[in-house]
């Protein structure tokens, strides 16, 4: 295949037949205003990738270029199961080249067209908000602000999963201090690598007041946009309207939108309360996308688990003083008998139906098997949840050294949950969810030790008494693991650095005389068939400035 070089930027890559590094360009995706789009082929990896590439008639604008760079590092600095992976940024060979991103190939849709022509029940809308959210509060947490949050720039994967791309309007805490001033066409405006007071940024639809205004912004801003966004999906318009660009940034300055009971009354008062929230003018007022997050999962749990009858009439003050009354006097064991019935409907009609949904989903099995512990007590002898709750678990049998070991698990994709115990070793037949888990154990005495393994379960674990493991390492038990296309290997227990070697631990290493320990070299050197002595060999192992051990 063909290398892509040329000695014009303006060359873009051709499809099919020709390589970008290592990567072969398959098919275009798309464009924007900055980059143009390529699903890929990483021949390393075995894996499809997304390519971006600076648009050709781009190249030798600074502050694009510099925007485009500013992607990757936004987003390559999170990581969020939510927010679209970046594997590296690199350069296209030859004389002026043009810079690339490769990131997570989503094999999906924008919510953009998801939405197109349609209004989303209060559920669905919710489910694609709140992931949103939960991105957007962990971009801030790092410092970042996106300033571009819109339906184009959220996908939905086949299985569901929702993904924030395009980081290319991010506002980093420390951004470069040389100011390059450039301006994009189209309803997107763009900057150089330094933002000033007067400026706009962002997509003028979902734009906040102070956005439309040229004003520094923070994270409030995107809690604006990702309110216009969810304005959108119920309402199945936008908040505010104008025939061109001024008439719309005028309307986000001046105009409040119509309220979305007004639009259609079906809508709970507390997300329409939280929406409009979202879009106040005066940024103090808006909540974090923290705070957003957490109140958007509660609207969705009550939704999902509503209280009815009772529940509801109770919380009429009209109604819940003579209704006591009469059950405390003569209904007492009638309410219990109700309240029964009411929680297997519950479970049987909403809960049910929701494990089935998930449990399709290797990544919605924790949930469902969550959901299923939770109504098993309710609907444990039903022959049609038993069916369910065998589809989302695994039954684990555990054995550790020393017995007696505190065993805990969460889901791998969510690393911030809390530990779910299982019990102490050894263990048998024990229910977890039929998913990629991480486990902890602890025993007083020992060094508590998290892991996740190449198997679905650990059939066994060896802990480490305290003060007994080398500082910083890790002991990985013996076992032959086995990986695809690969022969399984079988290793003896062995202690493995806890995080990589930094540059400076090696510069340690090579000046305090590593390579000429005898101790440290075990095995024959060969070259070509033939072996080296040990003098031999370190001779060859030298870098550019003849120092021991390779420069790079």
């Amino acid at each position: 295949m063909p290398s892509v070089v040329s000695d014009s930027a303006a060359d873009p890559p051709a499809v099919g037949d020709d390589v970008l590094s290592h990567y072969q360009v398959l098919d275009k995706l798309g464009e924007g205003g900055m980059g143009v789009l390529y699903r890929a082929r990483d021949n390393r990896l075995e894996r499809t990738v997304a390519i971006k590439m600076l648009r050709p008639d781009t190249e030798g604008e600074e502050s694009i270029r510099w925007r485009f760079v500013q992607e990757a590092r936004a987003a390559s600095a999170l990581n969020h199961p939510n927010i679209v992976t970046i594997y590296e940024i690199d350069r296209q060979a030859g004389p002026g080249g043009a810079d690339f991103i490769v990131m997570e190939y989503i094999d999906g849709q924008p919510i953009s067209k998801v939405i197109a022509g349609r209004r989303l029940d209060a559920i669905e809308a919710l489910g694609y908000a709140l992931p949103v959210a939960s991105a957007l509060a962990a971009a801030h947490a790092a410092g970042i602000v996106h300033r571009d949050v819109k339906p184009a720039n959220v996908m939905v994967t086949d299985s569901g999963q929702v993904k924030v791309l395009d980081f290319g309007l991010a506002k980093l805490q420390s951004p470069p201090a040389e100011v390059d001033v450039g301006t994009g066409g189209g309803n997107t405006v763009t900057t150089g690598p330094r933002t000033t007071d007067g400026m706009i940024l962002g997509t003028p639809a979902y734009m906040s007041p102070e956005q439309a205004q040229g004003q520094p912004v923070d994270a409030r801003s995107d809690v604006f946009s990702l309110g216009a966004m969810l304005y959108v999906m119920l309402a199945g318009r936008r908040p505010f309207l104008g025939d061109n660009q001024v008439a719309l940034l005028s309307a986000i300055l001046r105009d409040h939108p119509p309220t979305l009971r007004s639009l259609r009354a079906d809508l709970p008062k507390d997300l329409e309360a939280l929406v409009h929230r979202c879009l106040e003018k005066d940024r103090e007022k808006r909540p974090s996308a923290q705070e957003l997050s957490a109140e958007l999962a509660a609207i969705q749990r009550r939704l999902l688990h509503p209280v009815t009858g009772l529940g509801a009439a109770l919380r009429r003050k009209a109604v819940a003083v003579p209704l006591v009354l009469v059950l405390i006097a003569a209904m007492v064991g009638a309410v219990f008998a109700w309240r029964r019935v009411t929680e297997e409907r519950w479970a049987r009609q909403t809960v049910m139906p929701q494990i089935a949904r998930l449990a399709v989903d290797f990544e919605g099995a924790a949930k469902a098997f969550r959901l299923a512990r939770e109504i098993e007590p309710i609907v444990g002898d039903d022959p049609r949840f038993q069916e369910l709750f065998r589809q989302v678990t695994w039954l684990t049998t555990l054995e550790t050294d020393p017995p007696g070991v505190a065993v805990s698990y969460k889901d791998y994709l969510t690393p911030k949950a809390p530990w779910q115990p299982l019990g102490r070793t050894p263990l048998k037949d024990q229910p977890v969810p039929a998913s990629q888990l991480r486990w902890r154990f602890e025993k007083d005495g020992y060094e508590p030790a998290e892991a996740v393994f190449a198997g679905l379960w650990p059939p066994s674990m060896t802990l480490v008494r305290k003060g007994a493991a080398p500082s910083g390492m890790v002991r990985v038990p013996a076992g032959a693991p086995s990986v695809v296309k690969v022969k399984p290997v079988k290793t003896e227990p062995f202690w493995l650095d806890r995080y990589e070697v930094t540059n400076a631990e090696y510069k340690k290493f090579v000046d305090g005389g590593g390579y000429r320990r005898p101790d440290l070299w075990k095995h024959a050197f060969l070259l070509e068939g033939r072996t080296l002595s040990r003098e031999q060999a370190l001779a060859r192992l030298v870098d550019t400035t003849w120092r021991p051990g390779p420069a790079n």
